[in-house]
């Protein structure tokens, strides 16, 4: 029963494989079918990720991908900015009315993501090459957290056109976040998770970092995960006191 599993499981991952049209380049995964057969930022790294104990490959070749159609620009219809990764592509003539181009960067997490990914993909045993290849994409992603934060370490996000979702975590529907009230929560918005894989892919670049000989690097990036893992727990505590007050009135 279990080897039955395992190779449908294996069937049915194939099926969703995409072959990049660059020569030499792995394959990527897309994020479901029929309707979603495409590259999808968030869905495409997570499905590499879980089958890493498979094929190691699979990552790279999405990971190399998604760099390829990383942010360079900023555009308010499409939400591109330098250095985030796309949240969905699309290709054909209805593409420009529902997303606002070809591809749609309304994604929240993504780019922390594709950092954590990189960096388990190294634990692994992703080849050096490969690896080191794509540490600029790695560095691009996390200047976009910085940058495009608000400045005090957190990734929020707050939609820049009516194209795309208006929510832009992994729960994405209209009224996917409330608040303590039950109301539905107006962005600008911080997600919990969304602060977790930042220091998360904060601490997976300094692991690289280290690997490739950079020490001073490692260092500034811990110090970083620090100071944000310390303000989300300061900010947290705060909060949770103030909604226990609310619920002993």
């Amino acid at each position: 029963m279990l080897a039955q599993v395992l190779r449908r499981t294996e069937s049915d991952l194939g099926a969703l494989l995409i072959r990049d049209e660059n020569a030499g380049a792995g394959p990527f995964v897309a994020a479901g079918a029929p309707w979603f057969m495409t590259l999808f930022g968030r869905d495409s790294l997570l499905t590499a990720w879980m089958a890493l104990p498979l094929d190691v490959g699979l990552s790279i070749g999405t990971l190399q991908r998604l760099a390829r159609l990383q942010g360079r620009l900023i555009d308010p219809m499409t939400e591109e900015q330098p250095g985030r990764i796309l949240h969905e592509l699309r290709r054909g003539s209805g593409s420009g009315d529902s997303l606002g181009g070809v591809a749609c960067y309304g994604s929240v997490d993504a780019t922390p993501l594709s950092v954590m990914l990189l960096a388990e993909s190294w634990r692994w045993g992703a080849d050096g090459g490969s690896a080191r290849s794509l540490l600029p994409a790695a560095d691009a992603a996390l200047a976009w957290a910085d940058e495009y934060g608000d400045g005090d370490c957190f990734i929020e996000y707050q939609r820049a056109t009516t194209c795309g979702p208006i929510h832009q975590g992994w729960k994405d529907s209209f009224d996917a976040i409330n608040d303590a009230e039950g109301r539905l929560a107006e962005p600008t918005i911080a997600l919990c998770d969304v602060q977790g894989y930042l220091c998360a892919a904060l601490l997976g670049r300094a692991e690289l970092a280290e690997a490739f000989g950079d020490p001073a690097a490692a260092t500034r990036l811990r110090d970083r995960a620090d100071t944000l893992r310390g303000k989300f727990l300061g900010l947290f505590r705060e909060v949770l006191g103030s909604w226990r007050g609310r619920i002993e009135l």
